[in-house]
Order: structure tokens, then C-alpha cells, then sequence
């Protein structure tokens, strides 16, 4: 799920979380950070779209 970062403004996609309320997030720079949980809000808009477009480009779509 994508969420945007309170502090920066943000996309960024959740991929771990370590202990209580810290998460490892990559943002739109493939960059790996750390952040709180409670800096990030759900952005159910920018998920959709994100699986949208994910499935126009499924790579077995050429075999069809």
C-alpha cells in the first residue's frame, strides 16, 4: 500500500516493519527510509492507481 509522508509530502511504499510504530518505506527515488508510523496517511488514490497500472503492464499479458 502507498501512503504519503506527513513531514515531506511524499508517495511512499511500506515494505517492513521493524518494532513498534517504525516502518522501512521506499519513496519515488527508490530510496530506503525509516519513519514513524504515525507520520504516514493511507493514500487509497495513488494504491489504486498504482494496481491499475501494474496490471496493464503484467508481462505474460504478450502471450495472450
Amino acid at each position: 500500500m502507498l501512503y504519503q509522508h506527513k513531514i515531506t509530502g511524499g508517495i511512499v511504499e511500506k515494505i517492513s516493519q521493524h518494532g513498534e510504530g517504525v516502518s522501512m518505506v521506499v519513496n519515488a527515488n527508490d530510496e530506503t527510509e525509516y519513519v514513524n508510523d504515525e507520520d504516514l496517511i493511507p493514500c487509497v488514490g495513488a494504491t489504486s492507481e498504482k494496481i491499475k497500472t501494474e496490471e496493464k503492464n503484467f508481462p505474460f499479458d504478450d502471450f495472450k
